[in-house]
């Protein structure tokens, strides 16, 4: 009996300690799982940072050598010009005609100047001319032609348009508009005055 209880408990003991055991290797398991992943994800990040830093960079050397091919071009373009603005200046600076010869001017021989003396005498000398006398112009008469009146100029009147009494006699004036015409003031306080067809018309109060 002792030996059967001393097996129970051992085997009890050893279910016990292989249970743990399993445990903490699960418990262990999962930390280095998760780890792994992290790692993982943190590897596919670095690398696609890694390949969007290698785009960038391949753009930029691109875009480099495109800036150095369009200098390039932009220097071949200056120095060709440059060599055949040079051509040019040698082929015209070659084929211009030589400078004619400069033909000194003869002297002509000068006359002898006469001095003031000489003058005066060759003046003195000459036979005064007798002036003629200057024969008067004949008087010419142009006749007086008459000058027509000028016609009287009669003043046309205006008629004067006297605007008829107002219908009611009783009806004071008190005063004149801009225009000149009179302005009456009604029994119930209208103002009006008379067109010109005798009628009244009553002006309108602001």
């Amino acid at each position: 009996m002792l030996m059967l209880a001393s097996a129970l408990s051992i085997g009890t003991m050893t279910s016990y300690a292989q249970s743990t055991t399993t445990a903490q290797q699960t418990a262990e398991k999962a930390p280095k799982a998760a780890k792994k992943k992290k790692k993982q994800a943190d590897d596919q990040v670095t690398a696609t940072q890694d390949q969007a830093t290698t785009k960038v960079k391949k753009s930029r050397a691109k875009a480099e050598k495109a800036v150095a091919a369009t200098d390039a071009a932009g220097t071949t373009a200056t120095e060709t010009a440059r060599k055949t603005r040079t051509k040019k200046t040698k082929e015209l600076t070659t084929a211009a005609p030589p400078a004619t010869p400069v033909v000194p001017a003869t002297a002509t021989p000068e006359t002898p100047k006469k001095t003031r003396t000489q003058k005066s005498k060759e003046v003195v000398a000459a036979p005064a001319v007798p002036a003629t006398p200057a024969t008067p112009a004949p008087a010419v008469t142009v006749p007086s032609r008459p000058v027509p009146a000028a016609p009287a100029v009669t003043a046309v009147k205006k008629p004067v348009v006297t605007p008829s009494a107002p219908a009611n006699g009783s009806d004071p004036a008190i005063g004149t508009d801009a225009k000149g015409r009179t302005i009456y003031q009604g029994r119930r306080g209208g103002q009006y005055y008379i067109n010109k067809n005798g009628n009244k018309t009553y002006i309108k109060k602001d």
